[in-house]
């Protein structure tokens, strides 16, 4: 008989031993008063062995103070007890608990938070590929959380490296295409984006200001612009700066379509085609019409007006009689812009930026504009051979007469005529009412976290405090004092 057989196979085994259930945590909180700088409470999922939350206000790299209960007999990372609500741990590298229950049972969590500054988070996921190059584009699902206001993106699209010199930064800069026009941040509705590093500026403010200026002036368009936090396939990026991307679109640069966009530019190995232009040879690529597109060939009808379109405009700009309004250089450009233009870049002493002109249509007047490129201003720039990286080393206050752009480009001839000078004058005033109104930079001052440590480089730090005071020279006996730009090293 098969029942008492089992039973006097127990009795002679003896009592079989309770299993001892594994050691668990049952709760896991990020808790503000503990974690300073936090917004409010965050109670982490606990899926499986993750721990997974988002913590605002607790910056990439630094540390947290878990509050944590279960059933467990003791705590550990990396050999060290933990104590609930007390001993902190670094929440960016992805900390290990290890839980021990009676017996020696135990198990273990993995900790991944999101951490930020209560910036836009920016997700990328590609199939594991990394975007390294500008000529392939890495298809990715990217998300955008909107923290600002409501609304978030999440959307197929291709990702690229973009950039001249800052492609070849650790920290790259990228340009998205979505699969559908979207509309992050509320900004107008379009499929094509960048992601600019601001590798070189550590403040991450130069760009902002210089919108922000540009606004000010009444430029025609200024580019949008939001500082986020980047995450590329699960890795931490740093701060990026999300803006338009400069093209021929609605709510962007608003032109003809027999309208055009070019580029002072020197970086020409990418370029299928550019022009030199005759008398100053200063070298133009085009924007739009786009040649990747096949929208001009070199040597078409398109390429050829513009071509001869900028020679007669340096023609005009120095000949004996470049002043008369009639067949001087006012017969081809809108000094306006040129004068906004001017001020944005004296003011942030920007080194090297990208300087792109606007013909609105065929027959219409070449207009400056959009600011673009502040990273290299306020006297930063690569330049590791010289001062440390900055334009001139910042020995106490600069040289009130240290002018960069009332001589670059076609500006030193227009300084010659007292129309132009007048025309900054007035510009400067109406800029210097508003400088000080409407957006402010968000988030002024954020971490970019570790990830590169690019601050160990000396080309890229300022050791001194720098207390910049401008001064735009325009005319005899005319003297811009601008006051109250700062450099914090």
């Amino acid at each position: 008989m098969l029942f008492p057989l089992c039973c006097s196979q127990k009795e002679k085994d003896g009592p079989v031993a309770e299993e001892v259930p594994d050691p668990v945590f049952e709760s896991f909180v990020i808790e503000k008063a503990n974690n300073p700088g936090l917004v409010a409470d965050v109670v982490c999922a606990i899926s499986g062995n993750v721990i997974s939350g988002t913590c605002i206000g607790i910056a990439f790299g630094g540390k947290v103070v878990p509050t944590f209960s279960g059933d467990f007999v003791t705590v550990t990372v990396d050999g060290e007890v933990q104590e609930s609500g007390v001993t902190e741990v670094d929440a960016g590298r992805t900390p290990r608990y290890t839980l021990w229950g009676e017996n020696g049972s135990r198990s273990s969590y993995e900790l991944k938070l999101v951490l930020g500054n209560g910036l836009p988070v920016v997700k990328i996921e590609t199939d594991g590929t990394e975007p390294t190059s500008k000529d392939i584009k890495v298809p990715a699902q990217i998300s955008i959380s909107n923290t600002f206001s409501s609304g978030t993106v999440n959307s197929p699209a291709t990702i690229k490296v973009r950039g001249n010199a800052t492609s070849g930064y650790p920290k790259k800069p990228f340009k998205i295409k979505f699969t559908e026009k979207a509309t992050p941040f509320g900004y107008h509705s379009n499929k094509d984006w960048v992601l600019l590093a601001e590798y070189s500026d550590k403040s991450l403010l130069r760009t902002s200001w210089m919108n922000e200026l540009s606004k000010a002036a009444g430029m025609p368009y200024t580019p949008p612009y939001c500082q986020v936090e980047l995450y590329m396939n699960g890795d931490y990026r740093g701060v990026y700066v999300f803006t338009d991307h400069i093209e021929k679109a609605n709510h962007r640069i608003e032109i003809e379509d027999n309208g055009f966009i070019i580029q002072n530019d020197n970086a020409l190995s990418d370029e299928l085609f550019y022009f030199t232009t005759s008398l100053r040879k200063y070298n133009y690529t085009f924007k739009y019409p786009d040649p990747d597109d096949d929208e001009i060939v070199k040597g078409d009808d398109n390429y050829n007006y513009m071509v001869d379109y900028m020679n007669s405009f340096e023609s005009a700009l120095y000949s004996e009689n470049f002043t008369d309004p009639d067949t001087g250089y006012r017969a081809y450009i809108d000094p306006v812009t040129f004068a906004k233009w001017y001020l944005i870049f004296e003011i942030t002493h920007n080194y090297e930026p990208n300087i792109y002109f606007v013909l609105p249509r065929r027959g219409a007047k070449l207009q400056m504009y959009p600011a673009w490129d502040g990273e290299w201003s306020l006297g930063l720039a690569y330049r590791p051979e010289a001062y440390g990286g900055w334009v001139r080393w910042p020995d106490g206050e600069p040289k009130l007469d240290d002018i960069f752009w009332s001589r670059g480009k076609y500006l030193g001839r227009l300084f010659e005529d007292p129309y132009f000078v007048d025309l900054v004058k007035s510009e400067w005033q109406n800029t210097e009412r508003k400088k000080g109104r409407g957006g402010h930079c968000r988030k002024d001052q954020v971490c970019t976290g570790g990830q590169f440590r690019a601050l160990a480089h000396p080309q890229y730090r300022n050791p001194y405090r720098h207390r910049a005071r401008r001064l735009c020279k325009l005319g005899r006996g005319d003297r811009l004092h601008i006051h109250g730009l700062r450099q914090e090293g």
